[in-house]
């Protein structure tokens, strides 16, 4: 699977409440979210995911992948309940069929 189906996959498996999104990881791949929080491992990512499942409604929508292996982005849009919502960066290291790393960003908000 190249980098960008291998991202999109990730994000069509967590809409759908998947718990095999965690194969598409390595043994030893990192998550860290918004705030720092580190899983370390397919399994404490899986456990990640699958403590979310199933997704709220909205889902964040993919509005664009930035590819240049072996770095994918993905900017997202949260939609927001009485508004526009937010965007926000997935940041992707992957190496052949599997993710090494995810990094999600936020934008530092105005009143922080």
């Amino acid at each position: 699977m190249d980098p960008e189906q291998l991202v999109r996959t990730v994000f069509d498996r967590v809409h759908a409440s998947d718990p095999s999104v965690r194969d598409l990881y390595a043994t030893d791949a990192v998550r860290i979210d918004q705030h720092g929080t580190r899983y370390e491992g397919r399994a404490a990512i899986g456990d990640f995911y699958e403590s979310i499942f199933p997704t709220p409604t909205p889902h964040p929508e993919l509005e664009h992948l930035l590819v240049s292996p072996p770095m994918v982005a993905a900017i997202l849009r949260l939609p927001g309940r009485n508004g526009p919502g937010s965007r926000y960066l997935d940041l992707f290291e992957v190496e052949g069929d599997q993710i090494l790393s995810v990094r999600v960003m936020f934008p530092k908000s105005e009143d922080a």
